[in-house]
Formats: structure tokens, C-alpha cells, sequence
């Protein structure tokens, strides 16, 4: 997930700010926190970020078991936010579910 902030830019005839969204990456404070990701494909290659199977959803992410590369979307160390992500992701992929990490590392 990302934090969100509005910075004012100038369109491009110079002339009236318009507001636009920057996008941030996460202050990657999640040591000893319970992360909560959407699992939504398991595949046996790892993908290139544009690929079709991904369905538009940017950015994943991805950890690696014996049963392939398992990708995920969204992180988030509340559960209220990670169930409107799932949401989300359900509209893409009808078997999306939420995962636990702590640490960087998968937890069951």
C-alpha cells in the first residue's frame, strides 16, 4: 500500500495549479507487526511486473515457496484496510485471500 499526498503542480499552460496525487512508498516500519498482504496467484515462473496475468494490479509483490512464486497485493498492518483490498482484488481474482507476514516472512 502506499501513503498518499496531494502536491500542488502547475498544469502545462503555466497558467493555475492543479493538484496531483504522489504516490509513496510505505514508511517500512512493520518490525514486529503483523503485515497483511492479498494473495491472489500462485505461479510456477516469476512474472514480469507488466504481464497480463496480473490483471492491472500494480505494485505486487511476490514471495517464493516450494510451490512457486505467490503473489500478493497491498500491505497493511490493519485488517479493516486489508479486507477492502481484498475486495478489491476479488473483482480480478474471485479466490483472493489475506495473508500474515512478520518480519518479511509468511505466517500461518
Amino acid at each position: 500500500a502506499f501513503d498518499t499526498e496531494v502536491a500542488d503542480t502547475v498544469d502545462n499552460t503555466g497558467n493555475k495549479p492543479v493538484s496531483e496525487v504522489v504516490s509513496a512508498p510505505m514508511k517500512s516500519d512493520l518490525s514486529g507487526k503483523i503485515e497483511y498482504r492479498v494473495q491472489f496467484l500462485i505461479s510456477h515462473k516469476k512474472l514480469p511486473d507488466n504481464s497480463p496475468s496480473l490483471k492491472g494490479l500494480s505494485p505486487v509483490t511476490y514471495y517464493k515457496d516450494e510451490n512457486g512464486y505467490k503473489y500478493t497485493y497491498g500491505s497493511t498492518t490493519s485488517l479493516e484496510e486489508i479486507v477492502d483490498i481484498q475486495h478489491h482484488v476479488n473483482s480480478k481474482f474471485k479466490d483472493a485471500f489475506i495473508v500474515k507476514f512478520k518480519d518479511g516472512e509468511r505466517i500461518k
